[in-house]
């Protein structure tokens, strides 16, 4: 039997030699000085070092939750603007992050199942801890643009981004002044309808008329979405030029205009 002693480690005497498939630590030591030494030196002790790297991240049920479906003609305090979800830790370890959101989007409220520490930081700068099993409620608004000309369509994709910025630690300790170590991604969709009316033909020809004798021709307004509509006249003379509107609401029924 061989006795080896190992001197105090000093710099140099462990050396981490990394290669494609990991990491090797190579400790160099000394013989005992009343040991005899072996007949054939003796090779360095390797040892093989592995780590996996998990980078952190919140689980969620679904990306529909996410999803808005609103109409332009609805109120932009309405509840269909509003969408809720919940994330939850589903690692091993606490993570520490902060919520942000990207496009014409804003966070409503963040509550978390864990206690947190009272903060007067803004919606974004708020730094979250969540240990294991926890979970943090995130309700998200869309904010309504107002719209400045005619829409191309019947509706509108607007899309942004939910995203989980997670911070750097040491322990349950936070690393002040660092930087996010990753950031976790969530896609923000609104479709947005538009009420629009169309009628049953392009023109109206009334050919040949016998004076005093009014001629009566029938239109149908037809309204293709999915959504509430309200409909106008506006009639105008050569004389006068003048405009007068009579507004009427609009739904799925096909009302008939005779002119």
């Amino acid at each position: 039997m061989q006795h080896i002693h190992f001197n105090e480690m000093d710099e140099g005497a462990l050396q981490l030699l990394q290669n494609k498939e990991g990491a090797q630590a190579n400790v160099v030591g000394a013989f005992h000085p009343f040991a005899a030494h072996p007949c054939e030196p003796l090779g360095s002790l390797r040892l093989s070092l592995l780590a996996n790297t998990i980078q952190p991240s919140l689980d969620t049920q679904g990306l529909d939750q996410l999803k808005f479906v609103c109409h332009s003609c609805v109120p932009g305090s309405d509840a269909s603007y509003k969408k809720f979800a919940a994330f939850t830790n589903l690692q091993s370890t606490t993570v520490m992050c902060r919520v942000l959101v990207e496009g014409p989007f804003k966070i409503v409220s963040i509550v978390a199942s864990y206690p947190q520490l009272t903060s007067d930081k803004d919606e974004g700068e708020t730094i979250y801890v969540i240990p294991p099993s926890e979970n943090v409620d995130i309700t998200v608004q869309y904010e309504k643009a107002k719209l400045s000309g005619e829409p191309d369509g019947l509706y509108q994709n607007i899309e942004g981004n939910l995203k989980i910025l997670f911070l750097p630690q040491n322990g349950a300790q936070l690393l002040e002044n660092a930087s996010p170590v990753c950031a976790q991604s969530f896609p923000l969709c609104t479709k947005l309808l538009y009420p629009k009316i169309a009628l049953s033909a392009d023109s109206i020809s009334f050919n040949g008329v016998h004076p005093n004798a009014p001629k009566v021709m029938e239109l149908t307004l037809i309204n293709p979405t999915i959504c509430d509509a309200t409909w106008s006249i506006a009639e105008s003379t050569s004389e006068e030029k003048k405009k007068t509107d009579r507004r009427r609401p609009f739904s799925s029924r096909f009302p008939r205009l005779l002119v």
